[in-house]
């Protein structure tokens, strides 16, 4: 049983390394290469064990690199979330604008049956006109 509690290979001259991992709440990859570290050439090939222990370290640095990219690419998507809707709330205030120059006569402004649509598409200002005569109100 102390193979198992307890395996020699683990431990050190005071500290056993499962509990400098707890300790220190190193995770898997950190932790895995603690023991390696601590472990080297106590259970065999020390330069094995320190491979191990870099391989570790690596997929951490990697892992930590893809965090912060995706936080990148995140606060990227937010800056452009917050431009589309001010852009949308541009739109809503341009439409709001363009229903107060609705025809005062027909209402109809923003249909396909506005005959006056076109116009202010043109950027004439219609509220001098009525959409039947087209003609200046005097």
């Amino acid at each position: 049983m102390e193979k198992i509690n307890h395996p020699e290979h683990y431990k050190g001259n005071k500290y056993e390394a499962i509990d400098i991992i707890d300790d220190y709440q190193l995770g898997f990859n950190l932790g895995n290469a603690v023991k390696y570290i601590l472990r080297a050439g106590k259970k065999g090939d020390t330069a094995e064990d320190l491979k191990k222990a870099k391989w570790y370290i690596d997929h951490e640095i990697c892992k930590l690199m893809n965090e912060k990219e995706r936080k990148k690419e995140k606060e990227q998507v937010d800056e452009a979330d917050v431009f589309f809707a001010k852009m949308y709330a541009a739109s809503k205030a341009q439409k709001k604008e363009a229903q107060s120059k609705r025809c005062h006569e027909c209402k109809r402004y923003g249909t396909k049956d506005c005959r006056m649509a076109y116009w202010v598409q043109q950027g004439t200002d219609i509220r001098n006109y009525t959409c039947d005569a087209w003609e200046a109100k005097e």
